[in-house]
């Protein structure tokens, strides 16, 4: 008996829908390999936690990397803002750079132009912070509105800076 090729299709596609279920329940990479110990707020106040740096929060380093204009990221919110991309903490490389906003400096560190280099002395900061929006199942009406949601909101002193070595 020859099964119609409409029924055929429909049981392929049954077949693969079924096939990825299966992939996507399993998604071994998508879980940590060691189980993360969970932070406390007061594990948080016994000893800093290591930030984006590599170094506990607040350790002043010295960083060297390069100076971008926010146009460059396409977003609206960064927009006219500096960015620094750092790519080495005290002499050591970072798997990935980080970045940061050019924010706060003293009056001493001129703000840095696009395209160029800085090598300045450091430390970082930041807070958990961010839009939380309750269960449905409570009812609490809120306001629609755009967000990135809830999380570390990096940020960097900036104490010094050292002469660029090209």
């Amino acid at each position: 008996m020859k099964i119609p090729t409409d029924v055929q299709a429909g049981l392929v596609l049954v077949a693969a829908s079924a096939f990825w279920a299966a992939i996507a329940r399993a998604e071994p990479w998508a879980r940590p390999l060691v189980e993360a110990q969970r932070a406390t707020v007061e594990s948080l106040e016994k000893q800093m936690p290591i930030g984006l740096l590599g170094v506990p929060l607040g350790t002043v380093v010295r960083v060297t990397g390069e100076v971008f204009d926010g146009d460059e990221t396409r977003c609206k919110a960064d927009a006219g803002k500096t960015f620094l991309r750092v790519a080495t903490v005290n002499g050591g490389k970072l798997a990935e750079p980080v970045v940061f906003e050019f924010l706060r400096a003293p009056a001493a560190v001129k703000k840095p132009t696009a395209g160029t280099s800085f090598d300045y002395y450091v430390h970082e900061y930041g807070a958990f912070d961010g839009v939380v929006e309750p269960p449905k199942e409570l009812g609490i009406e809120t306001p629609v509105i755009a967000h990135d949601g809830f999380y570390y909101r990096r940020a960097l002193t900036v104490h010094a800076s050292n002469p660029v070595l090209e």
